[in-house]
């Protein structure tokens, strides 16, 4: 749809006539200089991260003014803030700590949340959708579910490949699903129940055809084994494999760990753990689309070596077939901590050694909150690392080729403060991360891109320059304002489907920015 009317375009003819030739990108090459998300009074914490389509991200988080409120920003490819300072307010909750909660994108580019939400007397799980243009479409209050009577908690969000999303919670000892479609209309309900166990929802990704794959921690009592389940659920509702699946049996994972998994679009997944009952050593396992392990049953340790090894991250390249795992190397009665990857080939054999490859050694540094994306074919690492006293965190990251040697080594973010809780998304050419930054009680929320050659701020990408010609000027200006009043898809620089001063910004946004 094009809502450019009179009116609209003299708007944006007026904005192109006043650009800044000299102005800079949001995102910095400096590794000192961030895009502030969230700042102000209280805490802004627990950020989450998903990519847009046209380059950019949403992220979310809770700041803590009169209670530990919801809100959520976007930005575009170049770091640009597309809502007001801040981001606009989701929930206006009164709770005094916090639980996990989750952040998603559909199909059509809207942002899906799901949160523990007690603005309604009893605990509910509320989900809310938002469009590109920062609009609630689930009411202003979004859609509320759970007993009333329960206990609700850690709330999960998965977006299918049918514009809908699922909604997961924890409810006393069970798990709880619906589907909603776009308008927010229960498609169906779901539970996952086993008869005097306890299954709460670990994580849950949307796959192929329009299904979910849902993962879950068991267990029959409260300081007992801990293990680890999943099974698909169709587009209908119904548990598709011909069982769940145990993904990890053999021992026992650490009381109140719920770990992630990575969800291909071809329908297989991708599960790493740490166990605590034989040995502190770090597993991954693949799943089929159908269900079958394609590793062993338990996993594959990801090094065989004599150690200690915790908070394993993986991901899966299907163009290579390799399965990728990092973790936090102990040492020194776990004094000291490191960090090492591993890549894994289609059967679940080490390629990287027996071992794996250190990325830093152990040492009295903290190194914590790995993310790794593959970009361009190669894993990119990140992490945390202290500096040996309180308040000295830096961001590294690393690229490794398909042999596990380096490629470039970076610094994220070389200005040492308090940081903690690093998300990271892939968008378009770059990747995003967001972490919180400051101390208890008063932290911010930070952003910066990183480029697939190491670098920071603007890439090699130059979107303004409508033309092709390699440079941006009046043609181009002109290029935009006949493609905008024609409805032209060039014009939609925010890919939202609509012509709005949004996209004006978001060309200004471009245009300012320069070609490199």
């Amino acid at each position: 749809m094009n809502t450019c009317t009179r009116h609209t375009c003299a708007i944006a003819s007026a904005a192109l006539c006043t650009l800044s030739f000299g102005a800079n990108a949001q995102w910095s090459d400096d590794s000192t200089q961030h895009q502030v998300v969230a700042h102000g009074p209280g805490e802004q914490v627990q950020p989450k991260i998903v990519a847009t389509d046209d380059g950019g991200c949403y992220i979310s988080w809770y700041t803590s003014i009169d209670g530990y409120d919801v809100r959520l920003q976007r930005l575009d490819s170049l770091g640009n803030p597309m809502w007001a300072d801040n981001g606009i307010l989701i929930a206006d909750r009164g709770y005094s700590s916090t639980q996990d909660y989750d952040l998603d994108v559909d199909s059509s580019g809207y942002a899906v949340l799901a949160f523990r939400d007690d603005r309604f007397g009893a605990d509910q799980i509320t989900a809310q959708r938002v469009s590109p243009d920062g609009t609630p479409q689930w009411g202003v209050d979004g859609l509320q579910f759970g007993s009333e009577t329960a206990f609700l908690a850690t709330p999960d969000v998965a977006t299918t490949t049918d514009g809908g999303a699922v909604i997961a919670w924890g409810s006393d000892s069970s798990t709880q699903m619906v589907k909603l479609d776009s308008s927010g209309a229960v498609q169906w309900s779901h539970a996952i129940e086993e008869d005097g166990l306890t299954t709460l929802v670990a994580s849950m990704h949307g796959t192929e055809n329009g299904s979910v794959v849902l993962s879950w921690i068991q267990y029959a009592f409260f300081l007992g084994q801990k293990t680890l389940h999943a099974q698909k659920i169709d587009v209908n509702g119904n548990e598709s494999w011909a069982s769940r699946v145990a993904v990890y049996d053999g021992g026992s994972l650490q009381f109140g760990n719920f770990p992630e998994f990575h969800a291909s679009a071809d329908g297989s997944t991708t599960f790493s753990w740490y166990d605590t009952q034989n040995s502190l050593n770090v597993y991954a396992q693949r799943l089929a689309a159908d269900g079958t392990e394609l590793f062993p049953h338990n996993g594959v340790a990801a090094s065989d070596q004599l150690g200690e090894r915790v908070s394993p991250t993986a991901t899966y390249d299907p163009i290579t077939g390799n399965t990728y795992v990092g973790w936090v190397e102990l040492a020194n009665n776990q004094g000291f901590q490191g960090v090492s990857t591993q890549a894994l080939d289609a059967s679940g054999n080490k390629l990287w050694g027996s071992s794996g490859m250190s990325l830093t050694a152990p040492d009295a540094n903290t190194s914590a909150t790995i993310n790794m994306q593959v970009l361009d074919g190669e894993l990119v690492t990140m992490w945390i690392e202290g500096g040996g006293s309180i308040g000295n965190d830096v961001i590294h990251a690393v690229r490794q080729g398909t042999d596990g040697m380096s490629v470039w080594s970076t610094m994220l973010a070389s200005d040492p403060a308090y940081r903690s809780r690093m998300v990271s998304t892939v968008s378009g050419d770059q990747i995003v991360a967001a972490w919180q930054v400051g101390d208890f009680g008063d932290a911010d929320i930070e952003s910066h891109n990183l480029n697939a050659d190491g670098s920071l701020g603007g890439s090699a990408s130059c979107p303004a320059d409508l033309t092709g010609d390699g440079v941006i000027n009046f043609f181009d200006v002109s290029a935009f304002l006949n493609a905008y009043n024609a409805g032209d898809p060039i014009a939609d620089f925010t890919g939202d489907g609509v012509f709005d001063f949004f996209d004006v910004s978001a060309f200004l946004s471009a245009y300012n920015a320069g070609c490199p």
